[in-house]
């Protein structure tokens, strides 16, 4: 598949996830958000950095009140395309599976996001803090976050 476009990479994404696709939009020619259910969090980001050969940029979060955004950008650099998938999670429930065995640069990241958020990345080789001294208030099933919203 000749990719350079973003509808190419929107075509590919939808035809492999099926269902567990759930949109997307765009932000002018170079910039795609795609929104995915998580359990197809790795499928998509295998077939992106594996398959279609996107760099991962970075991984954000998002404190959305009830739940958590999680956000991974991903570049096309020579079709200057960013591709940013999003995947939500419950507070309550604050995990997604680790895409650290697809792209090993996501471990220092994920670590951080489970510092600063309190999101557990399940399946995550080495999940020690990264942060946060041994000393912060709680653990990570029931401490305090530095950024997440107080109720």
């Amino acid at each position: 598949m000749e990719l350079g476009k973003k509808e190419d990479v929107l075509a590919k994404v939808k035809d492999e996830l099926k269902d567990k696709f759930e949109g997307h939009y765009a932000k002018g020619d170079h910039r795609l958000y795609l929104n995915v259910k998580k359990e197809a969090i790795r499928n998509c980001i295998r077939l992106l950095f594996e398959s279609m050969k996107a760099r991962l940029s970075t991984i954000s979060a998002v404190d959305l009140g009830d739940r958590f955004e999680v956000v991974y950008h991903l570049t096309f650099d020579e079709f200057n395309l960013v591709v940013n998938v999003k995947c939500s999670t419950p507070k309550i429930e604050a995990k997604i599976d680790s895409v650290t065995g697809i792209v090993e640069g996501a471990s220092w990241i994920e670590r951080e996001i489970k510092d600063l958020f309190g999101i557990e990345f399940v399946g995550h080789p080495n999940p020690e803090r990264l942060i946060l001294p041994d000393e912060w208030p709680g653990d990570w099933t029931g401490g305090e976050y530095p950024l997440r919203k107080r109720r």
